[in-house]
């Protein structure tokens, strides 16, 4: 119940904006709801979607190893491109911060951040 309140508090605008991460989906044909590929289009950027022979809303727990296979294939593709490009290791030595870099320096950890995820932003640009 408290993930439903917490959700009716998200402004409007929050809720109408686009995922830009690269998503994916499995829509189990037991689950509570099962949007529609234009719907997954329009509101995130689906790289993947599949329809598994069974399982519901708490697939994870009905079909494990169903649900692992799932995960293997959507990051497949991210695997792939780690294996190929495995010599290019993103090394940083920050000047300052410490074991809480994320709140003595938040500006240097986001750059750390972008720095390191700027390689698998190419990447699933190219998938």
């Amino acid at each position: 119940m408290r993930m439903y309140n917490a959700n009716a508090a998200i402004p409007p605008a929050q809720l109408a904006r686009r995922v830009e991460v690269p998503s994916g989906f499995a829509l189990f044909p037991g689950d509570i709801l099962h949007p529609t590929r234009e719907w997954l289009d329009r509101t995130a950027n689906t790289v993947h979607v599949s329809e598994p022979p069974r399982g519901g809303h708490f697939a994870a727990f009905e079909e494990p190893e169903l649900y692992a296979q799932e995960l293997r294939d959507f990051f497949r593709p991210t695997r792939e491109w780690l294996d190929r490009t495995a010599n290019t290791v993103h090394v940083s030595e920050p000047p300052r911060g410490g074991h809480f870099a994320a709140f003595e320096e938040p500006e240097l950890y986001a750059q750390e951040l972008r720095d390191f995820f700027r390689p698998f932003r190419s990447a699933a640009d190219t998938a």
